[in-house]
């Protein structure tokens, strides 16, 4: 590095002062020289101090730089940068002064933002055909023709509640611009929007395609890629934006933190109407198939009947096997259409498990061992409250001074055990007297029987200090 004899003016740099792409300006800089970076070929990212002059055409004509950050109060003399077709992003701090032509025809430049005391001199982003978004705060002094032909601006925000400062700052741009203006506030909305959008987006079962991924043998990963191809014709963008419409304009920090947490909440409702939405495409799908199945056995059955009639009459044990079968799987369609009071033996589901009805269920997610668990929670949830209601039940205590809801959605034989241990006095006995009921119908896990013996419930009500 070459710096003039009383260390104010940078005058050379070469490859030798940058480190991983950057170059440290030495204190007490205050201006750089014209062609000072002309030997420079390692650059990528440049920040120039505060106060620092630019020589009028000082060329950093640095082939890789991408990034150029100005800090306060720097000046930039014409033609500073011209033509770098490698630099993609300007930072520009307060109180910088940019004289014209800085910045003209960067080709691939797509991001500058200009803070407030800004002054930006003619032509000075002239040509920047690939800048798409702009940022400017308030009081920014801009040239009209600073960003004459930069024909991919799509985006203009502005730092500013005042419609006073927006309309004058929009006056500074061409008329066919003006729509592309929007305020910062509603940039950042616009944001949170996106990123939840996108969070939902990610997810592979808000494709339409998600119960037939399996069917089609589909990767899971590349759900969200098809997702983001369909757009707007997409079941959750529909969803999403009109929930996001009712949503009240947030108007201060604790309300736009309030703001993100209903795009949450919009994202998990969205989520569960998805999965409902699914699991019923599912359901139908599984439904379907197994009416296709029971219509196939009786098929058989009337079949052999016909060409054989005395067939069945010799083996009346597998015609009384197949009938039970039969009914026994159309009570399951009434089940899996949401008849919860259908009832099933172990044995019934056993053969479920061994036949093309396992199979079924299993390609549908609907899991045989599920089906034995709520069968068993459903015939403890009746013994219990028959108990309650007969002429023990103050001895048994009132169900409702239970804090477990045995009747709600998701709880488990393992849940109802854990409660009883927690509890003490009659409401545990009754527990436990239906649990060990349940065990002698076959329908405890074997892991919860693990834990049934008196000694195992005293250790768990009176744990021993360490």
């Amino acid at each position: 590095m070459l710096l003039s004899a009383d260390g104010k003016t940078l005058i050379e740099v070469t490859n030798e002062d940058i480190h991983q792409g950057q170059l440290i300006i030495p204190k007490g800089v205050t201006t750089i020289g014209q062609f000072a970076f002309e030997k420079c070929t390692n650059l990528t990212a440049l920040t120039i101090p505060e106060g620092v002059i630019v020589s009028p055409w000082g060329h950093i004509a640095c082939p890789g730089l991408t990034e150029v950050s100005l800090a306060k109060g720097v000046w930039l003399g014409r033609g500073a940068f011209p033509g770098r077709t490698s630099l993609i992003k300007v930072n520009i701090s307060e109180g910088v002064y940019i004289d014209r032509d800085t910045f003209v025809s960067c080709t691939r430049l797509k991001e500058v933002s200009i803070a407030a005391g800004t002054s930006v001199g003619w032509h000075a982003f002239e040509g920047c055909t690939a800048l798409t978004e702009l940022s400017l705060a308030e009081g920014v002094q801009l040239n009209c023709w600073a960003f004459w032909g930069c024909t991919a601006l799509t985006r203009i925000i502005v730092d500013t509640e005042q419609d006073q400062e927006l309309t004058r700052i929009k006056n500074l741009f061409p008329q066919h611009q003006h729509a592309q203006f929007i305020k910062k506030s509603v940039y950042d909305l616009m944001c949170l929007q996106d990123k939840a959008y996108h969070q939902l987006m990610r997810e592979p079962w808000v494709s339409g395609l998600f119960p037939l991924y399996e069917h089609l043998k589909l990767i899971p990963d590349i759900l969200p890629h098809i997702n983001a191809q369909e757009g707007a014709d997409h079941l959750a963008y529909r969803l999403f934006h009109e929930e996001v419409a009712q949503l009240t304009f947030p108007t201060d920090e604790g309300a736009l933190a309030a703001y993100q947490q209903q795009l949450q909440d919009i994202v998990q409702n969205i989520k569960a109407q998805i999965i409902a939405q699914v699991i019923n495409v599912q359901k139908a799908q599984c439904i379907a198939k197994l009416q296709g199945y029971v219509r196939t056995v009786e098929g058989l059955m009337q079949h052999k009947l016909t060409q054989h009639p005395g067939f069945f009459a010799a083996k009346p044990a597998l015609h009384s096997q197949l009938t039970e079968h039969t009914a026994a799987v159309g009570r399951l369609i009434q089940y899996v259409q949401g008849d919860k009071t259908v009832q099933f033996s172990q044995e019934a589901i056993h053969r479920f498990s061994q036949c093309f009805v396992g199979q079924t269920l299993a390609q549908f997610n609907f899991r045989l061992d599920e089906l034995a668990e709520q069968q068993a929670l459903a015939q403890f949830r009746k013994a219990y409250h028959s108990r309650l209601r007969d002429d023990q039940r103050r001895c048994f205590g009132s169900w409702r001074r239970s804090r477990l809801n045995l009747d709600a959605e998701g709880v488990r034989l393992q849940d109802i055990f854990d409660h009883a241990l927690r509890n003490q006095g009659h409401r545990t006995r009754a527990v436990l007297q239906q649990l060990g009921w349940l065990d002698k119908q076959g329908h405890i896990l074997e892991s919860i029987r693990e834990v049934m013996t008196e000694d195992k419930i005293q250790q768990e009500r009176n744990p021993k200090s360490p």
